[in-house]
Protein backbone atom coordinates (compact mmCIF):
# COMPACT_ATOMS: atom_id res chain seq x y z
CA UNK A 1 0.00 0.00 0.00
CA UNK A 2 3.06 2.40 0.69
CA UNK A 3 3.69 3.00 -2.91
CA UNK A 4 0.07 4.25 -3.61
CA UNK A 5 0.19 6.72 -0.76
CA UNK A 6 3.25 7.75 -1.90
CA UNK A 7 1.44 7.98 -5.82
CA UNK A 8 -0.82 9.56 -4.32
CA UNK A 9 0.99 12.21 -2.02
CA UNK A 10 2.76 13.21 -5.66
CA UNK A 11 -0.55 13.32 -7.38
CA UNK A 12 -1.76 15.33 -4.85
CA UNK A 13 1.03 18.03 -5.09
CA UNK A 14 0.82 18.86 -8.15
CA UNK A 15 -2.78 19.80 -8.31
CA UNK A 16 -4.68 16.69 -9.45
CA UNK A 17 -8.19 15.25 -7.40
CA UNK A 18 -7.51 11.81 -6.27
CA UNK A 19 -10.25 9.65 -5.28
CA UNK A 20 -9.02 6.34 -3.26
CA UNK A 21 -10.47 3.12 -2.95
CA UNK A 22 -9.08 0.86 -0.08
CA UNK A 23 -9.61 -1.36 3.20
CA UNK A 24 -10.52 0.81 6.10
CA UNK A 25 -7.19 0.74 7.88
CA UNK A 26 -6.06 2.35 5.17
CA UNK A 27 -8.35 5.31 5.72
CA UNK A 28 -6.88 7.89 7.28
CA UNK A 29 -3.04 7.06 5.77
CA UNK A 30 -4.49 8.28 2.33
CA UNK A 31 -6.41 10.79 3.47
CA UNK A 32 -2.83 12.52 5.02
CA UNK A 33 -1.21 11.44 1.73
CA UNK A 34 -3.74 14.06 -0.09
CA UNK A 35 -6.64 12.22 -1.51
CA UNK A 36 -9.47 14.54 -1.57
CA UNK A 37 -11.72 11.97 -0.91
CA UNK A 38 -11.09 7.88 0.67
CA UNK A 39 -14.25 5.38 -0.61
CA UNK A 40 -14.14 2.39 1.59
CA UNK A 41 -12.97 -0.83 -0.51
CA UNK A 42 -14.40 -4.01 1.49
CA UNK A 43 -12.83 -7.15 0.11
CA UNK A 44 -15.93 -9.56 0.53
CA UNK A 45 -16.38 -13.05 1.64
CA UNK A 46 -12.52 -13.24 2.48
CA UNK A 47 -12.14 -15.39 5.36
CA UNK A 48 -9.43 -16.99 6.98
CA UNK A 49 -10.75 -20.50 5.96
CA UNK A 50 -10.46 -19.27 2.31
CA UNK A 51 -6.43 -18.39 2.80
CA UNK A 52 -5.63 -21.36 5.10
CA UNK A 53 -6.90 -23.26 2.45
CA UNK A 54 -4.42 -22.67 -0.18
CA UNK A 55 -1.94 -24.96 1.62
CA UNK A 56 -3.84 -27.99 0.77
CA UNK A 57 -2.33 -27.61 -3.09
CA UNK A 58 1.32 -27.40 -3.63
CA UNK A 59 3.39 -24.66 -3.96
CA UNK A 60 3.54 -24.60 -7.79
CA UNK A 61 0.90 -23.80 -10.44
CA UNK A 62 -2.22 -25.44 -8.35
CA UNK A 63 -1.93 -23.25 -5.57
CA UNK A 64 -1.50 -20.00 -7.85
CA UNK A 65 -4.83 -21.10 -9.70
CA UNK A 66 -6.50 -21.68 -5.80
CA UNK A 67 -5.47 -18.38 -4.95
CA UNK A 68 -6.75 -16.92 -8.51
CA UNK A 69 -9.97 -17.65 -7.61
CA UNK A 70 -10.64 -17.82 -4.18
CA UNK A 71 -8.58 -15.18 -2.68
CA UNK A 72 -8.41 -12.46 -5.71
CA UNK A 73 -11.54 -13.13 -7.44
CA UNK A 74 -13.32 -13.36 -3.57
CA UNK A 75 -14.49 -10.01 -3.55
CA UNK A 76 -14.32 -8.20 -7.05
CA UNK A 77 -17.95 -8.25 -7.52
CA UNK A 78 -18.02 -5.73 -4.36
CA UNK A 79 -14.83 -3.79 -4.98
CA UNK A 80 -16.44 -3.19 -8.83
CA UNK A 81 -19.84 -2.04 -6.93
CA UNK A 82 -17.23 0.56 -4.99
CA UNK A 83 -15.79 1.70 -8.13
CA UNK A 84 -19.06 1.51 -9.89
CA UNK A 85 -20.60 4.05 -6.96
CA UNK A 86 -17.48 6.15 -7.60
CA UNK A 87 -17.52 6.78 -10.94
CA UNK A 88 -21.06 7.68 -10.93
CA UNK A 89 -20.61 10.31 -7.95
CA UNK A 90 -17.66 11.77 -9.95
CA UNK A 91 -20.27 12.38 -12.57
CA UNK A 92 -22.24 14.21 -10.73
CA UNK A 93 -20.06 16.69 -9.20
CA UNK A 94 -17.25 16.81 -12.65
CA UNK A 95 -19.59 16.67 -15.33
CA UNK A 96 -17.49 16.28 -18.72
CA UNK A 97 -14.26 15.81 -16.56
CA UNK A 98 -11.88 12.88 -18.03
CA UNK A 99 -11.22 9.97 -15.58
CA UNK A 100 -8.11 7.99 -15.27
CA UNK A 101 -8.39 4.75 -12.87
CA UNK A 102 -5.13 3.97 -11.61
CA UNK A 103 -5.87 0.21 -11.07
CA UNK A 104 -3.64 -1.88 -9.04
CA UNK A 105 -3.86 -5.17 -11.00
CA UNK A 106 -4.79 -7.51 -8.17
CA UNK A 107 -7.92 -4.75 -6.95
CA UNK A 108 -9.82 -6.29 -10.29
CA UNK A 109 -13.06 -4.12 -9.46
CA UNK A 110 -12.46 -2.38 -13.45
CA UNK A 111 -12.66 -5.92 -15.38
CA UNK A 112 -16.50 -5.61 -16.34
CA UNK A 113 -15.57 -2.18 -17.75
CA UNK A 114 -12.10 -2.86 -19.80
CA UNK A 115 -14.31 -6.25 -21.19
CA UNK A 116 -16.85 -4.00 -22.57
CA UNK A 117 -19.33 -2.79 -20.07
CA UNK A 118 -20.24 0.85 -20.58
CA UNK A 119 -18.97 3.17 -17.77
CA UNK A 120 -22.04 5.37 -16.27
CA UNK A 121 -22.96 7.61 -17.57
CA UNK A 122 -21.39 7.53 -20.74
CA UNK A 123 -18.43 8.71 -18.97
CA UNK A 124 -14.51 8.89 -21.35
CA UNK A 125 -12.66 6.66 -18.77
CA UNK A 126 -8.77 5.64 -19.27
CA UNK A 127 -6.83 2.80 -17.09
CA UNK A 128 -3.65 2.23 -16.12
CA UNK A 129 -2.69 -1.12 -14.51
CA UNK A 130 -0.01 -0.53 -11.96
CA UNK A 131 1.36 -4.11 -11.51
CA UNK A 132 3.32 -4.43 -8.18
CA UNK A 133 5.36 -7.42 -8.91
CA UNK A 134 7.34 -9.43 -11.74
CA UNK A 135 6.05 -9.15 -15.19
CA UNK A 136 4.21 -12.45 -15.49
CA UNK A 137 2.95 -11.84 -19.09
CA UNK A 138 2.91 -15.96 -20.59
CA UNK A 139 6.18 -15.74 -23.10
CA UNK A 140 8.21 -19.05 -24.00
CA UNK A 141 10.62 -16.64 -23.25
CA UNK A 142 10.68 -17.63 -19.50
CA UNK A 143 9.67 -20.22 -17.56
CA UNK A 144 5.76 -20.24 -16.23
CA UNK A 145 4.91 -18.06 -13.00
CA UNK A 146 5.74 -19.74 -9.64
CA UNK A 147 8.64 -22.46 -11.53
CA UNK A 148 11.57 -19.48 -10.66
CA UNK A 149 12.96 -20.66 -14.25
CA UNK A 150 16.07 -18.33 -15.87
CA UNK A 151 14.99 -16.67 -18.85
CA UNK A 152 15.80 -19.04 -22.08
CA UNK A 153 18.79 -18.46 -24.10
CA UNK A 154 18.65 -20.97 -26.26
CA UNK A 155 15.17 -22.58 -28.75
CA UNK A 156 15.64 -25.81 -26.90
CA UNK A 157 15.06 -23.96 -23.72
CA UNK A 158 12.14 -21.75 -25.15
CA UNK A 159 10.60 -25.25 -26.21
CA UNK A 160 10.29 -26.70 -23.07
CA UNK A 161 8.90 -23.57 -21.47
CA UNK A 162 6.38 -24.01 -24.20
CA UNK A 163 5.91 -27.53 -23.24
CA UNK A 164 5.00 -26.10 -19.44
CA UNK A 165 2.73 -24.23 -19.85
CA UNK A 166 0.89 -26.56 -22.31
CA UNK A 167 0.85 -28.58 -18.91
CA UNK A 168 -0.26 -26.18 -16.97
CA UNK A 169 -2.86 -24.90 -19.38
CA UNK A 170 -5.75 -26.81 -18.44
CA UNK A 171 -6.59 -26.30 -14.55
CA UNK A 172 -5.76 -22.23 -15.74
CA UNK A 173 -8.49 -22.31 -18.38
CA UNK A 174 -10.84 -23.19 -15.63
CA UNK A 175 -9.79 -20.48 -13.97
CA UNK A 176 -9.95 -17.71 -16.78
CA UNK A 177 -13.98 -19.72 -17.26
CA UNK A 178 -14.24 -18.85 -13.46
CA UNK A 179 -13.14 -15.12 -13.96
CA UNK A 180 -15.34 -14.94 -16.92
CA UNK A 181 -18.65 -16.14 -15.11
CA UNK A 182 -18.14 -13.70 -12.81
CA UNK A 183 -17.10 -10.96 -14.78
CA UNK A 184 -20.31 -11.66 -17.38
CA UNK A 185 -22.77 -11.68 -14.23
CA UNK A 186 -20.85 -7.79 -13.41
CA UNK A 187 -21.82 -6.62 -16.88
CA UNK A 188 -18.95 -7.24 -18.97
CA UNK A 189 -19.93 -7.96 -22.93
CA UNK A 190 -16.90 -10.00 -23.57
CA UNK A 191 -14.69 -12.36 -21.91
CA UNK A 192 -11.40 -13.04 -20.69
CA UNK A 193 -9.62 -14.51 -23.61
CA UNK A 194 -6.32 -16.71 -23.53
CA UNK A 195 -6.02 -19.31 -20.88
CA UNK A 196 -3.56 -18.30 -18.28
CA UNK A 197 -5.51 -15.25 -16.41
CA UNK A 198 -3.12 -12.79 -14.52
CA UNK A 199 -1.05 -12.56 -17.82
CA UNK A 200 -4.34 -11.34 -19.85
CA UNK A 201 -6.07 -9.08 -16.97
CA UNK A 202 -2.90 -7.20 -17.30
CA UNK A 203 -2.49 -6.01 -21.25
CA UNK A 204 -6.76 -4.91 -20.64
CA UNK A 205 -6.09 -1.41 -20.02
CA UNK A 206 -4.28 1.10 -22.15
CA UNK A 207 -0.80 0.71 -20.54
CA UNK A 208 0.66 -1.57 -17.96
CA UNK A 209 3.30 0.23 -15.65
CA UNK A 210 6.27 -1.67 -14.26
CA UNK A 211 7.49 0.20 -11.30
CA UNK A 212 11.38 -1.06 -11.67
CA UNK A 213 14.00 -0.63 -14.37
CA UNK A 214 14.67 -3.28 -17.20
CA UNK A 215 17.28 -4.49 -15.74
CA UNK A 216 15.77 -6.33 -13.26
CA UNK A 217 13.51 -8.03 -15.41
CA UNK A 218 14.19 -10.83 -17.67
CA UNK A 219 14.66 -9.74 -21.56
CA UNK A 220 12.35 -11.53 -24.13
CA UNK A 221 12.78 -11.17 -27.92
CA UNK A 222 9.04 -11.17 -28.45
CA UNK A 223 8.43 -8.14 -27.26
CA UNK A 224 6.05 -8.94 -24.29
CA UNK A 225 8.88 -7.43 -21.67
CA UNK A 226 7.79 -4.34 -22.81
CA UNK A 227 10.03 -0.95 -23.23
CA UNK A 228 12.27 1.20 -21.20
CA UNK A 229 12.45 4.78 -19.97
CA UNK A 230 8.60 5.48 -19.88
CA UNK A 231 8.95 4.99 -23.96
CA UNK A 232 5.71 3.28 -26.23
CA UNK A 233 4.00 0.01 -25.90
CA UNK A 234 1.32 -1.24 -23.62
CA UNK A 235 4.27 -2.59 -20.99
CA UNK A 236 6.43 -0.20 -19.47
CA UNK A 237 9.05 0.19 -17.38
CA UNK A 238 9.13 3.51 -15.27
CA UNK A 239 11.96 2.80 -12.21
CA UNK A 240 11.30 2.02 -8.35
CA UNK A 241 9.36 4.59 -6.54
CA UNK A 242 11.82 7.18 -4.82
CA UNK A 243 12.48 6.40 -1.45
CA UNK A 244 10.60 8.30 1.06
CA UNK A 245 12.06 10.76 3.31
CA UNK A 246 11.67 9.93 7.12
CA UNK A 247 9.73 12.20 8.92
CA UNK A 248 10.65 14.51 11.77
CA UNK A 249 7.46 12.42 13.65
CA UNK A 250 9.69 9.69 13.43
CA UNK A 251 10.14 8.11 17.00
CA UNK A 252 13.81 6.23 16.80
CA UNK A 253 14.94 3.32 19.08
CA UNK A 254 17.59 4.13 22.02
CA UNK A 255 20.08 2.71 19.89
CA UNK A 256 19.80 4.47 16.97
CA UNK A 257 22.90 6.40 17.69
CA UNK A 258 24.69 3.44 17.81
CA UNK A 259 23.66 2.90 13.88
CA UNK A 260 24.42 6.40 12.98
CA UNK A 261 28.03 6.63 14.83
CA UNK A 262 28.72 3.70 12.79
CA UNK A 263 27.88 4.19 9.20
CA UNK A 264 30.10 7.51 10.12
CA UNK A 265 33.11 5.47 10.08
CA UNK A 266 35.35 4.97 7.23
CA UNK A 267 34.53 1.46 5.59
CA UNK A 268 38.42 0.59 6.61
CA UNK A 269 37.36 1.66 10.01
CA UNK A 270 38.67 -1.88 12.33
CA UNK A 271 35.57 -0.24 14.78
CA UNK A 272 32.92 -0.27 12.11
CA UNK A 273 30.32 -3.22 12.05
CA UNK A 274 28.80 -4.79 9.08
CA UNK A 275 25.09 -3.87 9.85
CA UNK A 276 22.62 -6.59 8.59
CA UNK A 277 19.50 -5.44 8.27
CA UNK A 278 17.03 -8.94 8.51
CA UNK A 279 12.87 -9.01 8.04
CA UNK A 280 10.28 -11.85 7.25
CA UNK A 281 8.03 -8.44 5.97
CA UNK A 282 4.83 -7.04 7.36
CA UNK A 283 2.52 -9.97 6.46
CA UNK A 284 4.79 -13.24 7.19
CA UNK A 285 5.54 -13.01 10.70
CA UNK A 286 3.76 -15.34 12.85
CA UNK A 287 6.73 -17.70 12.83
CA UNK A 288 9.94 -15.55 13.01
CA UNK A 289 11.94 -19.10 13.33
CA UNK A 290 11.59 -19.08 9.65
CA UNK A 291 14.32 -16.48 9.03
CA UNK A 292 14.62 -13.65 12.24
CA UNK A 293 15.82 -16.30 14.71
CA UNK A 294 18.02 -18.03 12.15
CA UNK A 295 19.96 -14.57 11.18
CA UNK A 296 20.54 -13.76 14.83
CA UNK A 297 21.65 -17.12 15.26
CA UNK A 298 24.03 -17.06 12.48
CA UNK A 299 26.42 -14.07 13.68
CA UNK A 300 25.79 -14.73 17.74
CA UNK A 301 29.65 -14.99 18.05
CA UNK A 302 30.93 -12.18 15.12
CA UNK A 303 31.81 -8.98 17.13
CA UNK A 304 32.30 -7.14 13.49
CA UNK A 305 28.77 -7.59 12.85
CA UNK A 306 25.42 -5.83 14.04
CA UNK A 307 22.16 -7.29 13.49
CA UNK A 308 18.85 -5.18 13.36
CA UNK A 309 15.58 -7.14 13.39
CA UNK A 310 12.42 -5.59 12.36
CA UNK A 311 8.85 -7.13 13.29
CA UNK A 312 7.38 -5.54 10.84
CA UNK A 313 4.41 -4.40 12.82
CA UNK A 314 3.97 -1.82 14.97
CA UNK A 315 3.26 -3.20 18.23
CA UNK A 316 4.60 -6.47 17.49
CA UNK A 317 6.52 -8.52 20.29
CA UNK A 318 8.85 -11.58 20.43
CA UNK A 319 7.73 -14.05 21.94
CA UNK A 320 9.70 -15.01 25.64
CA UNK A 321 11.48 -18.00 24.51
CA UNK A 322 12.78 -15.82 21.92
CA UNK A 323 13.21 -12.71 23.55
CA UNK A 324 15.51 -14.25 25.83
CA UNK A 325 18.04 -15.54 23.14
CA UNK A 326 18.65 -12.64 21.28
CA UNK A 327 22.15 -12.13 21.30
CA UNK A 328 24.02 -9.21 22.78
CA UNK A 329 24.47 -7.80 18.83
CA UNK A 330 21.03 -7.99 17.63
CA UNK A 331 18.97 -4.89 18.17
CA UNK A 332 15.14 -5.69 17.82
CA UNK A 333 12.25 -3.15 16.26
CA UNK A 334 8.57 -3.70 16.31
CA UNK A 335 8.65 -1.59 13.15
CA UNK A 336 10.86 0.69 11.28
CA UNK A 337 10.28 1.89 7.54
CA UNK A 338 13.19 -0.02 5.40
CA UNK A 339 13.76 3.68 4.34
CA UNK A 340 15.11 5.07 7.84
CA UNK A 341 17.53 1.72 8.04
CA UNK A 342 18.71 0.87 4.57
CA UNK A 343 21.25 3.67 4.45
CA UNK A 344 23.22 2.84 7.00
CA UNK A 345 22.71 -1.10 6.57
CA UNK A 346 25.51 -2.97 4.56
CA UNK A 347 23.11 -6.11 3.72
CA UNK A 348 19.29 -6.62 3.52
CA UNK A 349 18.12 -10.09 4.80
CA UNK A 350 13.79 -10.87 4.03
CA UNK A 351 12.31 -12.77 2.62
CA UNK A 352 11.83 -11.67 -1.51
CA UNK A 353 8.86 -9.69 -0.85
CA UNK A 354 8.71 -7.36 -4.03
CA UNK A 355 8.19 -3.90 -1.89
CA UNK A 356 11.14 -4.85 -0.15
CA UNK A 357 13.26 -5.63 -3.18
CA UNK A 358 12.31 -2.44 -4.87
CA UNK A 359 13.27 -0.70 -1.27
CA UNK A 360 16.84 -2.66 -1.37
CA UNK A 361 17.22 -1.29 -5.03
CA UNK A 362 16.55 1.95 -4.15
CA UNK A 363 19.02 2.62 -1.57
CA UNK A 364 21.79 0.46 -3.60
CA UNK A 365 22.36 -2.37 -0.75
CA UNK A 366 22.78 -5.87 -1.70
CA UNK A 367 20.56 -8.54 -0.46
CA UNK A 368 20.36 -11.92 1.14
CA UNK A 369 16.90 -13.43 -0.04
CA UNK A 370 15.20 -16.62 1.36
CA UNK A 371 11.63 -16.96 0.23
CA UNK A 372 10.12 -19.82 -2.23
CA UNK A 373 6.07 -18.78 -1.65
CA UNK A 374 3.76 -17.21 -3.62
CA UNK A 375 5.84 -14.11 -6.41
CA UNK A 376 9.10 -14.82 -3.63
CA UNK A 377 10.69 -17.25 -5.43
CA UNK A 378 10.53 -15.36 -8.47
CA UNK A 379 11.62 -12.22 -6.77
CA UNK A 380 14.82 -13.79 -5.84
CA UNK A 381 15.87 -15.45 -8.96
CA UNK A 382 15.35 -11.86 -10.91
CA UNK A 383 17.61 -10.67 -7.73
CA UNK A 384 20.04 -12.99 -8.08
CA UNK A 385 20.43 -12.46 -12.27
CA UNK A 386 20.17 -8.60 -11.97
CA UNK A 387 23.57 -8.99 -9.69
CA UNK A 388 22.13 -7.82 -6.45
CA UNK A 389 21.28 -10.65 -4.40
CA UNK A 390 22.07 -13.67 -3.29
CA UNK A 391 19.27 -16.39 -3.81
CA UNK A 392 19.30 -18.84 -0.77
CA UNK A 393 16.49 -20.96 -2.73
CA UNK A 394 14.95 -21.60 0.83
CA UNK A 395 12.29 -20.06 3.39
CA UNK A 396 13.50 -21.57 6.17
CA UNK A 397 18.13 -21.10 5.67
CA UNK A 398 20.08 -22.38 8.27
CA UNK A 399 22.36 -19.89 9.79
CA UNK A 400 25.85 -21.34 8.55
CA UNK A 401 24.03 -20.34 4.83
CA UNK A 402 23.04 -16.71 5.91
CA UNK A 403 26.90 -16.67 7.33
CA UNK A 404 28.36 -18.12 4.22
CA UNK A 405 25.98 -15.71 2.22
CA UNK A 406 27.02 -12.82 4.00
CA UNK A 407 31.25 -13.29 3.76
CA UNK A 408 30.37 -13.44 -0.08
CA UNK A 409 28.63 -10.27 -0.13
CA UNK A 410 31.06 -8.38 2.19
CA UNK A 411 34.41 -10.36 1.03
CA UNK A 412 33.65 -9.68 -3.14
CA UNK A 413 31.76 -6.05 -3.41
CA UNK A 414 30.65 -6.79 -7.17
CA UNK A 415 26.96 -7.03 -5.56
CA UNK A 416 27.15 -3.97 -3.59
CA UNK A 417 28.78 -2.11 -6.85
CA UNK A 418 25.85 -3.57 -9.36
CA UNK A 419 23.18 -2.64 -6.25
CA UNK A 420 24.43 0.96 -6.65
CA UNK A 421 24.90 0.81 -10.43
CA UNK A 422 20.96 -0.08 -10.38
CA UNK A 423 19.78 2.24 -8.05
CA UNK A 424 21.11 4.92 -9.98
CA UNK A 425 19.30 3.58 -13.18
CA UNK A 426 16.17 3.55 -11.62
CA UNK A 427 16.12 6.88 -9.62
CA UNK A 428 17.31 8.43 -13.21
CA UNK A 429 14.06 6.99 -14.79
CA UNK A 430 11.70 9.10 -12.42
CA UNK A 431 8.79 7.11 -11.71
CA UNK A 432 6.78 9.72 -10.01
CA UNK A 433 7.37 11.68 -12.96
CA UNK A 434 6.80 9.40 -15.65
CA UNK A 435 3.34 8.41 -14.02
CA UNK A 436 2.22 11.98 -14.15
CA UNK A 437 3.49 12.74 -18.16
CA UNK A 438 0.99 9.46 -19.05
CA UNK A 439 -1.83 10.95 -16.94
CA UNK A 440 -1.43 13.82 -18.61
CA UNK A 441 -1.30 11.80 -22.34
CA UNK A 442 -4.51 10.28 -20.90
CA UNK A 443 -6.35 13.08 -20.50
CA UNK A 444 -5.83 14.55 -23.76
Amino acid sequence: MQGPLQITSYLASRGHTIFFLTGPSFHSQALSAGATEVWDNTFGALTPSLISAQHSYPQGHLRWNYQQKHIFLTGASARHAILSSCLSSLHERYPGRKVVIFNEVFFLGAMPYLLGKPYPEGQQVKVINFHTTINWLVSNEIGPYTLCLPPAETDAVRERYGELYEEMRPEARKTVEYANAIFRELGATRDVEGDFLFSELLRLPEVVLLACSPSLEYPRRDGSSGGGGGGGGKVRYIGGLPRKKVGEEMAFPAWWDEMEKNAARAPDDPGRKTVVLVSQGTANNDDYGELLVPTMEAFTDREDVLVVATLGQQGKKLPDDVLAAVPPNTRVVDYMPYDAVLPLADVFVFNGGYGGFMHGVMNGTPMIIAGTAADKGEVAARAEWAGVAINLRTGSPTPTMLRDALDRVVGDGKLKAKAMEIKEENEKMDALGAIEKLIWQLSE
